[in-house]
């Protein structure tokens, strides 16, 4: 577990605002991963992929942000507002975080991203 300072989200500027962000349980990592390759319900392949990647970084967020007991902070339910809420600097703060922590690299994250475009059709 890591300790990010996250000032930008005092509500009174308190320099000393933190998050943790942890390390994902095998299962919780799976289900990340399902999570961000999933297909939308009732939208084109090409939509699906766009509401996916578009909170690519809060859903990873999400999925590791916790307090000093490893309770998570966020809900996947809430991704869409971290993605929208939050402030940028501080939430690609807790990214690098979170990828340096669950050994995610620079090709493993394009290879997620490669797997959840859209299936193109071989006929």
């Amino acid at each position: 577990m890591e300790k990010v300072p996250t000032p930008e989200w005092a509500d009174d500027g308190d320099a000393d605002c933190f998050v943790y962000v942890k390390r994902m349980l095998p299962r919780e990592r799976d289900a990340w991963e399902v999570s961000v390759s999933a297909r939308g319900d009732g939208m084109s392949d090409e939509d699906a992929k766009v509401a996916r990647m578009a909170n690519f970084t809060a859903s990873l967020c999400a999925a590791t942000i916790c307090n000093e007991n490893g309770d998570l902070l966020f809900s996947q339910d809430e991704v869409k507002e971290l993605g929208e809420g939050a402030d940028g600097v501080a939430l690609k703060r807790c990214y690098k975080a979170a990828t340096k922590l669950n050994g995610m690299d620079e090709k493993e994250l394009s290879e997620l991203e490669k797997n959840s475009e859209p299936a193109r059709d071989a006929s």
